[in-house]
């Protein structure tokens, strides 16, 4: 049976559907784990307050956050909630932010309490622009999303070649550039991915400062994966201190 799931968002809820407490993402030095179904419920729960926060499909959510369960929730709610995740450099100087953000129209920023200070230096050079984004603070170290909002009404599902993703170049050798990825396109690197490794349904992947999401069907044995250095180089990766992410998906059958 051919997999037919084009968008982030299918291959979400399908999962949560069929597998909804198999584990998603694990946290191997504090145990904390997130299933499909508790990721969905929390995609949920995010979708409600970026809305309630006045946020429209399409709109960027910028995220300077170091790696975590918290990063890896946001990156994946945003995009599944037909937003475009925007994941900042962490070791980016203020004039690299201040390009990202402006160049993105990043109309919100998630950050914490030990990067917010940085970040707001550069915020007044926004202004007159397009408007100087929101900042919101979580506790990065948090297993759920804190923040809820009103009941939505006809929430409408990201289509295939909606954006998705809009990633930064390091900006080692001038300006960093921004590559907008649409959902058909991490779909297609997940699959690209995951038959040049051979991942299996059972698999799971474990890395040093990477996170590999993988997903795959029971029958036939079709795989695809998400590597996140290729969806973005830090938003969901190893934790902070060098810890390693332990992951697994599969894809809707």
């Amino acid at each position: 049976m051919k997999n037919t799931a084009q968008t982030l968002h299918e291959v979400l809820y399908g999962h949560a559907e069929k597998q909804d407490g198999a584990s998603l993402l694990i946290a191997p030095e504090t145990g904390a784990q997130l299933s499909y179904g508790e990721l969905a419920r929390q995609t949920e729960r995010f979708g409600r307050w970026a809305a309630g926060r006045g946020l429209q499909a399409g709109d960027r959510i910028a995220m300077l956050l170091p790696n975590g369960m918290q990063a890896g929730l946001i990156f994946l709610a945003s995009m599944v909630n037909g937003y475009v995740i925007v994941p900042l450099n962490l070791l980016a100087t203020p004039a690299q932010l201040l390009h990202c953000l402006r160049h993105s129209r990043a109309r919100m920023v998630v950050t914490c309490a030990d990067l917010a200070a940085s970040l707001r230096k550069v915020l007044p050079e926004l202004a007159g622009g397009d408007g100087v984004p929101e900042v919101i603070e979580v506790d990065p170290d948090e297993n759920r999303f804190a923040q809820d909002g009103p009941a939505r009404a006809g929430a409408q599902a990201p289509a295939p070649a909606d954006m998705a993703l809009l990633m930064y170049t390091s900006g080692t050798t001038g300006i960093p550039k921004g590559v907008p990825l649409s959902h058909a396109n991490l779909l297609h690197g997940a699959r690209s991915v995951a038959n040049w490794h051979g991942r299996s349904r059972t698999t799971e992947c474990c890395r040093r400062c990477r996170c590999t999401i993988s997903m795959a069907r029971s029958s036939p044995r079709w795989r695809l994966t998400f590597q996140a250095a290729a969806l973005s180089r830090r938003a969901v990766s190893a934790p902070a201190n060098g810890g390693a992410w332990s992951t697994a998906i599969s894809a809707p059958g």
